[in-house]
């Protein structure tokens, strides 16, 4: 009987501080979602209030599931003129019409290149990047690895395209192995 009586109060105090535990981690769960919850305000106040691309740009790292990117990327374009933000917004539609097997219409297609064109004229060298591999793949736009080569020449020097970014992307099945386009690109450089 005092066996059994001492088993008890071991199970009782084994169960006790099981529960104090978690109470604790429950509380410690609680804290650390309020600290996350503030930081992420600061950052969507900082992004409204100053334009700050840091915060967008850590909001959009830290939050990239969250339903405020897409107003916030718009807000970045149209207010501050944003080239990375026009890149998150053409990589939200490209990633929905093409992981999300959606049927991607003529109206749609305008819209999704409207904002990587935009962040093309802007600079952004990300927009620039992948307007290059649209045209080097003929994704949403017609195939002409002559354009494509244009383009990544203004991220690279000619000589960093030639030796080492277009040899990089026709061994990588980027671009065709088509040695005349290659030639036509060059000759377009020269002349």
């Amino acid at each position: 009987m005092k066996g059994m009586l001492m088993s008890k109060w071991k199970m009782l105090l084994i169960v006790s501080i099981v529960f104090f535990l978690s109470c604790e981690n429950t509380n410690k769960d609680s804290v650390q979602k309020q600290k996350e919850e503030q930081e992420r305000e600061l950052l969507i106040s900082d992004i409204i209030k100053e334009g700050n691309i840091e915060s967008y740009n850590s909001f959009i790292f830290n939050y990239h599931d969250d339903i405020k990117c897409i107003p916030l990327s718009i807000y970045m374009i149209e207010k501050y003129n944003c080239g990375h933000a026009c890149y998150q917004m053409f990589s939200y539609f490209y990633n929905l019409f093409e992981y999300d097997s959606l049927i991607l219409d003529s109206a749609s297609k305008e819209y999704l290149l409207y904002y990587l064109k935009k962040g093309v004229d802007l600079e952004d060298t990300t927009c620039i990047w992948a307007m290059s591999n649209l045209y080097i793949s003929g994704i949403y736009v017609e195939k002409d690895t002559v354009l494509a080569k244009k383009y990544i020449m203004r991220i690279f020097s000619k000589d960093d395209v030639d030796s080492f970014v277009w040899p990089y992307l026709k061994r990588n099945n980027f671009v065709s192995s088509c040695q005349t386009d290659i030639d036509i690109c060059k000759s377009s450089q020269d002349g």
